[in-house]
C-alpha cells in the first residue's frame, strides 16, 4: 500500500506543480489584461482629446463662416439698395425724358396744326 500511496503522492505533487504553473499563467494573463486595459484607456482618453480639439476647430471654423456669411448679406443688401437707387434715378430721368419729348411733340403737333388751321383762313 506504500507503494500507491507513493504513487498518489506523486500524482499529487504534479496536479499541485500543475495547477501552481496553471495559476501562475493565469496571474500574468490577469496582470497583462490590467495593463492592456490601462494603455487602451490611456490610448481613448488621447483619441477623446484630439476629437475635443477638433470639435473647437470645427466650432470656430463654423463661426467664423457665419461671420463671413453676415458680412456677405450686408454687401449684397447694399449693393441691392446702390442698384435700387441707381434704377430708380434712371426710371426717373427716363420718365422726366419721355415727358420731355411727348411735350415736345405736343408742341410741334399744336404748332403744325395751327399753321396748317391757319394757313387756309390767311389766303381767304
Amino acid at each position: 500500500m506504500d507503494e500507491g500511496v507513493a504513487r498518489l503522492e506523486s500524482r499529487v505533487a504534479r496536479i499541485e506543480s500543475d495547477v501552481s504553473h496553471a495559476q501562475k499563467s493565469i496571474e500574468n494573463v490577469e496582470i497583462d489584461l490590467r495593463e492592456l486595459r490601462k494603455s487602451l484607456d490611456q490610448r481613448f482618453d488621447k483619441i477623446d482629446q484630439k476629437f475635443d480639439k477638433l470639435d473647437q476647430k470645427f466650432d470656430k471654423l463654423g463661426q467664423k463662416i457665419e461671420m463671413l456669411d453676415v458680412k456677405f448679406e450686408a454687401r449684397v443688401e447694399r449693393s441691392d439698395a446702390r442698384y435700387e437707387t441707381k434704377l430708380e434715378t434712371l426710371s426717373t430721368r427716363r420718365f422726366a425724358f419721355l415727358i420731355a419729348v411727348i411735350s415736345a411733340a405736343a408742341t410741334l403737333a399744336g404748332t403744325v396744326l395751327t399753321v396748317i388751321l391757319a394757313a387756309p383762313h390767311a389766303h381767304g
